[in-house]
């Protein structure tokens, strides 16, 4: 995996960020912010995240489901 200094990726990504179509519609991000630094370039540039959620314990949760470990039966017909 490449290492893209924030100098250069945070730039990128806030001006995408500070587009019409995606202050409209909203955003996805992955990965971005993963450190203070990168938080702080977002904030300064008025970027603020109104909702986060932490991807990695969904995906375990949702395996955890798939597998039947999810300490009884889903509601949801489509996780079995």
């Amino acid at each position: 995996m490449w290492d893209v200094p924030d100098e250069l990726l945070g730039p990128l990504v806030i001006e995408r960020l500070l587009a019409d179509d995606v202050r409209r519609k909203g955003f996805v991000l992955s990965g971005f912010p993963n450190s203070a630094k990168q938080a702080k370039m977002l904030a300064a540039a008025g970027v603020w995240v109104r909702a986060s959620i932490y991807i990695d314990h969904i995906l375990y949760f949702l395996t955890k489901l798939q597998r039947g470990g999810g300490g009884g039966k889903s509601k949801n017909k489509n996780v079995t």
